[in-house]
């Protein structure tokens, strides 16, 4: 009787998985953290792209274009087959002074497969200076629903 109930339990826990969705990660060479919570993700990274590569630093050039990119998204919550994911995007100098502020930078709907792959991108440019840090913050977040995907980073401009 009682293996039955453990695998009536196992099947219940298995079966809410997507609901109960909480996690946090820290990629300890870049130093970016990302945690998520009633949305699933696979992986979280920063990328040039320019040459669609992951980086393997924080160290950014001024003028480089680069993304925090989260894979494997899913949980949105789907209305009429679609999905509406968004992202804010926040960049503020070592004094915590909010250098840019951006939010919901998606205003279109997608399917779920168009959106397990999200990213927030920002050109390192003017006010940001060489030789100073910038700390980055993304959020990516379902409209319909409630869940999230929040990362931060602290950039370093070469």
């Amino acid at each position: 009787m009682k293996n039955i109930l453990i695998i009536v339990l196992l099947i219940i826990l298995s079966s809410c998985e997507k609901s109960i969705s909480k996690g946090f990660k820290k990629d300890v060479t870049l130093g970016l953290s990302t945690s998520w919570d009633g949305l699933n993700m696979k992986d979280a990274y920063l990328m040039d792209l320019e040459t669609k590569t992951r980086l393997n630093t924080n160290e950014v050039a001024l003028d480089k274009k680069i993304a925090i990119v989260v894979t494997g998204v899913d949980n949105l919550t789907e209305k009429d087959g679609k999905v509406m994911p968004s992202i804010d995007i926040q960049v503020a100098d070592e004094a915590n002074n909010v250098l840019y502020d951006g939010k919901d930078l998606l205003k279109s709907e997608y399917s779920k497969e168009n959106a397990s792959t999200l990213d927030a991108t920002l050109t390192i440019g003017s006010p940001m200076e060489s030789g100073k840090s910038y700390t980055m913050k993304a959020r990516f977040y379902d409209k319909n629903g409630t869940g999230e995907i929040k990362s931060e980073i602290l950039l370093k401009v070469k």
